[in-house]
């Protein structure tokens, strides 16, 4: 989705799910090259007919709106003290270098295993298909920063909790 303060300008849904990416092409823990590259590929193949038209709106930056996005942006922050992270009023700010460290981190772990340290989530073996997602998402769209608000993803939820009760 693409929106500012006026509202929603764009948006598409498409089947890139992490854990559709996982279930389709990561068959190895830890994930191989050739998994990783097979997600990009991926990727870059199901947003190739959307880029031109997302480019042409000039996002300026993007945003996460999932419990998952919200455990990437904190596994990143954390993941070296040298590199900095900025925190914005809005929120948490990942430059794309620190996605880049965290998937290279999290794509050499074992993640099913049930006891990895530093991953108590049920879902940790989605983490190399998210970050490799986001990172090739931002590097397709020439952005240099990912942003989390724990707030904005609190109220997003409610509103898709009140459409789906809606309809």
């Amino acid at each position: 989705m693409i929106g500012d303060g006026a509202g929603l300008r764009w948006a598409a849904s498409l089947p890139l799910g992490v854990g559709r990416l996982t279930a389709e092409l990561t068959p190895h823990d830890p994930p191989t090259k050739a998994d990783r590259i097979a997600i990009e590929d991926r990727v870059r193949e199901v947003f190739a007919p959307y880029l031109e038209d997302v480019r042409s709106r000039t996002p300026h930056m993007a945003v996460g709106t999932s419990g998952r996005s919200t455990n990437l942006a904190r596994l990143a922050a954390g993941q070296r003290r040298r590199l900095r992270s900025r925190r914005a009023r809005n929120g948490l700010r990942i430059e794309v270098e620190r996605l880049r460290s965290c998937k290279t981190h999290t794509c050499a772990c074992r993640l099913r295993a049930p006891s990895t340290p530093g991953h108590r989530d049920k879902r940790a073996e989605l983490l190399p298909a998210g970050v490799t997602l986001l990172v090739t998402m931002l590097d397709e769209l020439g952005l240099d920063e990912f942003g989390v608000d724990e707030m904005t993803f609190r109220r997003i939820g409610r509103l898709r909790e009140g459409i789906v009760l809606d309809a």
